[in-house]
């Protein structure tokens, strides 16, 4: 996702349709439910919140 926006038209990822969606991300309880079944074995809370980072730098940069 990181380099997503940066590599196709950036303009799917300005709406407050795509933001709010991202914005979801911050309701995240870090349960654990998702890093347990994640089949790579990833820590996915915290990858999300990091991608929730750049998504917010990159709007920030684009906006």
């Amino acid at each position: 996702m990181s380099l997503l926006p940066t590599r196709s038209p950036s303009k799917q990822y300005m709406t407050n349709e795509f933001k709010a969606q991202m914005e979801r991300i911050n309701n995240c309880t870090h349960c654990n439910h998702c890093k347990n079944h994640c089949p790579y074995g990833l820590d996915t809370p915290n990858l999300r919140k990091y991608m929730l980072g750049e998504y917010h730098q990159f709007y920030a940069e684009h906006a």
